[in-house]
């Protein structure tokens, strides 16, 4: 899931768009990701200060509160790493499918496609702590051993809440048919 090439990822969106669909959430601001990652830091800081300042043995403690501090600073970094993951658009082009940063397939490395319906108990959360989203998703299944698009038997997209119009699943439809890639109408694994 992590291990998108940039290159590749650049090299499809840079094909002619067919297809957009957007994501149900927000993405982060730079200005609010910077503003997090300077909370953090402080947050950081105040806590090796108070540290250093409470102790008055400060070699005993220093060491055990630069380790607690560094790990919650980088638990921070890596809550804000994965929200600015959060908000991208499914690009549907002529060169393949791409979710920058999440999902970068070429038509030649796509074997078949399906929709995931997430309806009723099934319902994906939202981008809020207590909202669920219902929607249809694409699921890809690509060439090689590995589900490159999927997380837990189901499609990567549903996570981010990228869910599709019935306008959308037709144009889709029929984008996948020009590039020959077949439908399977059952859940795929």
């Amino acid at each position: 899931m992590w291990l998108v090439s940039k290159v590749k990822g650049r090299e499809i969106i840079g094909g002619k768009e067919l297809l957009c669909v957007a994501s149900l959430h927000h993405q982060l601001s730079k200005s609010t990701r910077n503003y997090l990652v300077l909370i953090a830091t402080v947050v950081c800081l105040a806590g090796l200060l108070y540290g250093y300042w409470t102790r008055v043995d400060v070699k005993n403690y220093m060491l055990f509160w630069s380790i607690l501090i560094a790990a919650v600073y980088g638990l921070i970094l890596i809550f804000i790493f994965i929200s600015t993951l959060r908000g991208y658009p499914l690009i549907i082009t002529d060169k393949g499918i791409a979710v920058p940063m999440l999902v970068a397939e070429f038509w030649s490395d796509i074997e078949s496609y399906s929709w995931e319906k997430f309806y009723g108990a099934n319902r994906m959360l939202g981008p809020t702590i207590f909202s669920t989203r219902e929607g249809t998703t694409l699921k890809l299944k690509t060439k090689g051993m590995l589900p490159r698009t999927q997380q837990g038997g189901h499609s990567i997209l549903s996570t981010y809440l990228i869910f599709f119009s019935p306008e959308q699943i037709e144009a889709a439809e029929k984008i996948f048919n020009e590039h020959g890639i077949r439908k399977i109408s059952r859940n795929m694994s």
